[in-house]
C-alpha cells in the first residue's frame, strides 16, 4: 500500500511553484496524497518567513503537525522552504518532532537579499560573501524587495536580481505588483539580469515587465491549468 502524503504549501508565489514541483515529483515515485489528517501517513509543510505574519503561520503550522506526529497520528513530518533553510538549527533544537528538513540540488540558488538581520545578527553583506567563497560556481539569485537591495546584490557578486519580495517587507508594503518603476530602475541601471517576480497573472502584465527590460520572469499562483495558460505567456513574449 502506498503512502499517503498530506501536502501543506504556505505563503508566497514561488513557494506555491516550488510546492507543485514537489508534488509532480512525489506522484511519479508512486505516493498518494490527501487533503484530510486523519488519513496522511506523512505530513510535508512548505513554510515561508519572508515577513513576520508568513513566520507565524510556518509555526504554528508545524507545531500543529507536530503533535499528529508525537502522538503516533502521522509517521512522519517534513518541513521544507525558506523557513527550514533559514532556522534548521532552531527548529531542530525547538521542534525535535520534525524528520527531515528538504534540501535538495538546483542550478540557481535564491537568497533573500534584503537588509534584515539573520541569526547572530548577520546582514547580507557580511553573509553572502562567505557563501561565494564555498560556492564559486554556483549561479545565485538575490530575492530583493527595492532597488537598494538590487544594487547592493550586484555589489556583492551575485548572479540575477529578482523583485521577489517587493510587497513582502516592511519597506514595501501596500506596493501594488508587480512594480514596473522598480523594474525599470533595475533594469535601466543594473548591469547583471534582472527576473520579474510576483504578481504576474496576465499576459498584458508579462508584456509589461518584459517592456521594461528583464531577462526573465516568474509565473506562479497565475498558472493553474498549465499547459493552455503557459501557451498564453510564452505567445506574449517578443521575439
Amino acid at each position: 500500500m502506498n503512502k499517503k502524503i498530506l501536502f501543506v504549501s504556505l505563503g508566497c508565489d514561488k513557494n506555491l511553484v516550488d510546492s507543485e514541483m514537489m508534488l509532480g515529483m512525489l506522484l511519479k515515485s508512486g505516493y498518494e496524497f490527501t487533503d484530510d489528517e486523519r488519513e496522511a501517513d506523512v505530513v510535508v509543510v512548505n513554510t515561508c518567513c519572508f515577513i513576520n505574519d508568513a513566520k507565524e503561520e510556518s509555526i504554528n503550522t508545524i507545531l500543529e503537525m507536530a503533535k499528529l506526529r508525537e502522538s503516533g497520528a502521522i509517521e512522519g513530518l517534513i518541513v521544507a522552504g525558506c523557513l527550514a533553510q533559514r532556522y534548521r538549527e532552531e527548529i531542530q533544537k525547538e521542534i525535535p518532532e520534525v524528520d527531515a528538513l528538504v534540501e535538495a540540488g538546483a542550478d540557481i540558488i535564491a537568497l533573500d537579499a534584503t537588509d534584515r538581520k539573520r541569526a547572530g545578527d548577520v546582514t547580507i553583506k557580511e553573509l553572502f560573501p562567505q557563501i561565494r567563497e564555498k560556492y564559486p560556481d554556483m549561479l545565485f539569485m538575490a530575492d530583493c524587495s527595492t532597488y537598494e537591495d538590487a544594487l547592493q546584490a550586484q555589489e556583492l557578486g551575485f548572479d540575477f536580481a529578482g523583485t521577489t519580495l517587493c510587497g513582502y517587507t516592511k519597506e514595501t508594503e501596500g506596493t501594488e505588483i508587480p512594480c514596473y518603476e522598480l523594474l525599470r530602475k533595475m533594469c535601466g541601471n543594473l548591469k547583471i539580469p534582472v527576473i520579474a517576480e510576483g504578481g504576474i497573472w496576465e499576459r498584458g502584465q508579462l508584456q509589461e515587465a518584459f517592456a521594461c527590460g528583464i531577462h526573465a520572469a516568474v509565473v506562479g499562483t497565475a498558472i493553474t491549468r498549465p499547459r493552455e495558460i503557459t501557451r498564453r505567456f510564452v505567445d506574449a513574449i517578443p521575439n
